[in-house]
């Protein structure tokens, strides 16, 4: 199959909740080194998957990835899923975490939610949407 080819059919099985053809498929495009504006994408794709999946670890990877990529138009989406991950990561996700590192982490999100906070009226919803979430699940522990 080709890169496209790839993407579609994992993002078909993405939306079908056939999380492991998806990240099967992810895996096997990434293999064969897509270009830069499609590798964002697939990791993008993967991580979505793996924060459903709650594979912390595995979405601050793929994260972490997008975030040192050059993600062009996606960058604010980029960086919007690295902070939410961030967050479920020092949230629900703390005990796999030291102290250390989810004040790392917690600093790492709020710097990328306040770059995003000013970009546009939609990041700003976006940004205080999830702050509303997160305050809402702290409430609820």
């Amino acid at each position: 199959m080709t890169i496209e080819s790839l993407l579609g059919h994992g993002l078909t099985s993405k939306t079908l909740k056939d999380y492991d053809t998806a990240i099967r498929d992810f895996h096997d495009a990434l293999s064969k080194n897509p270009d830069n504006e499609i590798a964002v994408k697939l990791r993008l794709s993967l991580a979505e998957i793996y924060l459903t999946l709650g594979r912390i670890g595995n979405a601050l990877t793929e994260t972490e990835r997008l975030d040192n990529m050059h993600s062009g138009s996606l960058r604010n989406q980029v960086r919007f899923l690295r902070a939410k991950t961030l967050l479920l990561a020092v949230g629900k996700y703390r005990k796999n975490y030291n102290a250390s590192l989810r004040g790392r982490l917690r600093r790492e999100a709020a710097s990328a939610l306040e770059r995003l906070y000013s970009v546009s009226p939609y990041w700003r919803d976006k940004v205080r949407s999830e702050e509303r979430r997160v305050g809402e699940e702290g409430r609820s522990r």
